[in-house]
């Protein structure tokens, strides 16, 4: 029985479906307004996270179950390709949904929604510098100047600023750099590297290099590890209150059409087979990919690119606003894409909680408590900031404007929460046009962070 028991709960499958099963009850409840809608599976999957590594690193060396127990806690309680795929799914279905929206929004707001996404991590990073300047004093002997580039990365959500900071660190002259330091700094490096001497020295060797490219590296996955899920956390809260402060009951006529199903799959069916959709749907994804994986240079080693998230987004937006292409009918079924897109929104949920929960239990509540606050102080000043500019000075419309912070903050997880929230499709557009734009921003900024720091 009890073989039996743990072969069921390190089951992926299991605990996938259990997760998302939970989440979409969750969402069901309603606050004064407030709920979580499908976000609420990465709650559930922080749960479920938390628990299950919990109980498996009680599991003593003797036992029988102690290899399985190893596994979840070194290999996690899903593999990474899940997201992605979720992901890229969710992705697909949202930016087929814009219709053709696209081009009004850019007529009308496209230039402010460029300006939210380059602002938003313009702020972030003036912020970041901030931490770099105060955090000795706040962390002590914890504290190492790479963690807060990671922290940066993991605040904006943005996996290209993560591995631009890995780029830029792998190419410094580390030697060149040591040799201009005054004998404090000198000392700092030494002891970061784990010198048995700390006594300052004119250059370093090979090994020494190599050890603080190591260590270097090493704080930057740290703190993107620890930000990334409290910043997510934090934009998913961000949108459900922002949804919940600003909805305003609508006419019967004026809400979005929902149609049935388990997940309440969007939009009237149009008659069209489940098949015809389904090779539309792939040549976007296909489309997206390619576009996605294009690498342009910024100068250096230094390069830029939408990735396949962003490339599918574009591909998707494109194809919407394409109807037909000579004989080929390229409308998707509306009800299809509905349904694709509610589930693959609370899969893609669930597997963020499940690999990311124990992480965010664990550094709300180890030594690393302080640099998971300074994640969400940088990723929450930057979205107030956003909103005041945004609402107060650009009169945007919430729905319009909560997609761009989305996509300032590089977040399709709070891209899906703001559409699971608010009964508006706008979110996409703004999300849509914003992003790119961020994505580039952060890249820069992030390498221009690495050169005025050291150490």
């Amino acid at each position: 029985m009890t073989s039996y028991l743990v072969s069921v709960f390190t089951n992926t499958y299991f605990l996938l479906f259990v997760t998302a099963a939970l989440g979409a009850a969750l969402g069901k409840i309603k606050i004064k307004g407030f709920s979580l809608g499908n976000a609420a599976g990465i709650f559930s999957g922080i749960f479920v996270s938390w628990l299950v590594i919990s109980i498996a690193k009680t599991v003593p060396e003797t036992s029988a179950y102690y290899e399985k127990a190893s596994g979840l806690i070194n290999n996690g309680l899903v593999a990474q390709p899940f997201m992605m795929f979720f992901l890229i799914l969710f992705i697909a279905s949202v930016g087929l949904s814009v219709g053709g929206k696209i081009k009004a929004a850019l007529n009308k707001t496209g230039l402010k929604l460029v300006v939210l996404g380059i602002l938003i991590p313009v702020v972030a990073m003036a912020l970041t510098w901030g931490c770099l300047m105060i955090g000795p004093s706040l962390m002590g002997n914890s504290f190492n100047g790479y963690a807060i580039s990671g922290l940066y990365s993991g605040a904006m959500t943005n996996t290209a600023a993560l591995g631009t900071s890995y780029e830029v660190v792998g190419d410094l002259e580390v030697a060149d750099r040591y040799a201009a330091l005054d004998d404090a700094d000198k000392t700092r490096v030494l002891e970061m590297i784990g010198a048995e001497d700390t006594t300052p020295t004119d250059t370093l060797d090979g090994a020494q290099v190599g050890a603080f490219l190591g260590k270097a590296k090493a704080a930057i996955g740290t703190g993107y590890a620890i930000s990334f899920p409290v910043g997510t956390v934090g934009i998913i809260l961000a949108m459900s209150l922002l949804a919940a402060a600003t909805k305003k009951k609508k006419p019967a006529g004026e809400q979005r059409a929902q149609g049935g199903g388990a997940f309440g799959g969007k939009g009237a069916d149009n008659g069209k087979p489940f098949f015809y959709s389904a090779v539309i749907f792939g040549l976007v994804i296909a489309v997206g990919i390619l576009l996605g994986s294009i690498e342009i240079p910024l100068g250096g080693s230094v390069s830029f690119s939408l990735s396949a998230v962003g490339g599918v987004l574009i591909s998707a937006m494109v194809f919407s606003n394409i109807p037909r292409i000579g004989p080929f009918d390229l409308t998707m079924n509306p009800k299809t894409l509905g349904f694709l897109r509610e589930f693959s929104l609370i899969f893609f949920m669930s597997v963020m909680g499940l690999l990311y929960g124990y992480n965010v239990v664990s550094a709300l509540s180890g030594s690393m408590f302080v640099l998971a606050i300074m994640a969400l102080v940088v990723e929450v000043i930057g979205i107030l900031v956003a909103i005041f500019v945004g609402r107060v000075l650009m009169k945007m419309n919430w729905p319009l404007l909560a997609g761009a912070i989305c996509g300032g903050c590089t977040s399709s997880v709070g891209l899906g929460t703001a559409l699971s929230t608010m009964d508006s499709d706008e979110p996409i557009v703004g999300y849509g046009i914003s992003q790119p734009f961020a994505i580039l921003a952060n890249v820069i900024l992030i390498s221009l962070f690495h050169s005025y720091f050291f150490i």
